[in-house]
């Protein structure tokens, strides 16, 4: 397993020359705003030496992006490798002390590989057992505590139909609350497993104009 995971690591879109010091400074209106980045293993970088679209964006437009993560751990509310690991129980024990201009939240791969179900859009009683339970309580929260922009992103490829049934929702709660979704699913130029060229080439730039968007309309 070790072995596999080098293999991986050593890609070529790892190399020296996508690293975080290949972009430079400029400040713009991200510049010193502050982000809470709830998630897995793509906002970590666990496929990309630990540097993610998140460390990028520190990089390139000096936003303070705040990394909330724990890899291979659930969206909904199950514990994966000990007590309290999932994003509902993180955001219940520590995260409400933040004070965020934004919220990112990652829907994490291990709920849909692991068959947790979809779940049904709820206006009051919100199973955190189920994927859009959990995330229309985390928006929920986010609106109690912080009123700030949410953005949600996904890139579940594994299989097409429950990538196309939960885009479906997601997309459906977008209309519903206000939040921003971004799919990077349907883009054959990215893995599974981004690299660093991946998340400074191609998911640098869609978070930079997301997260301007957002930040503007407030």
């Amino acid at each position: 397993m070790l072995n596999i995971i080098l293999i991986k690591l050593k890609r070529a879109g790892n190399s020296k020359e996508f690293s975080l010091k290949s972009v430079d400074f400029t400040a713009n209106i991200l510049t010193d705003k502050t982000a809470l980045f709830l998630g897995s293993n793509l906002t970590y970088g666990l496929s990309s030496l630990g540097e993610s679209f998140v460390d990028y964006l520190w990089q390139k437009d000096g936003l303070i992006g705040i990394k909330d993560v724990e890899n291979n751990t659930f969206l909904t509310h199950q514990d994966s490798f000990q007590k309290g690991d999932s994003y509902i129980a993180r955001f219940q024990k520590d995260l409400k002390f933040y004070d965020p201009e934004v919220l990112v939240i990652e829907i994490s791969n291990k709920d849909l590989d692991e068959n947790i179900a979809l779940g049904d859009i709820s206006d009051k009683h919100y199973d955190t057992q189920t994927i859009i339970g959990a995330l229309e309580y985390l928006i929920s929260q986010t609106e109690l505590l912080w009123r700030c922009p949410i953005i949600v992103y996904l890139n579940y490829k594994n299989d097409a139909k429950k990538h196309a049934q939960l885009a479906e929702k997601v997309l459906q709660l977008e209309q519903k609350k206000r939040i921003s979704v971004i799919d990077f699913s349907s883009d054959k130029a990215i893995s599974s497993q981004p690299t660093r060229r991946e998340f400074r080439d191609i998911w640098l730039p869609q978070f930079e104009n997301e997260l301007k968007e957002v930040l503007k309309n407030g």
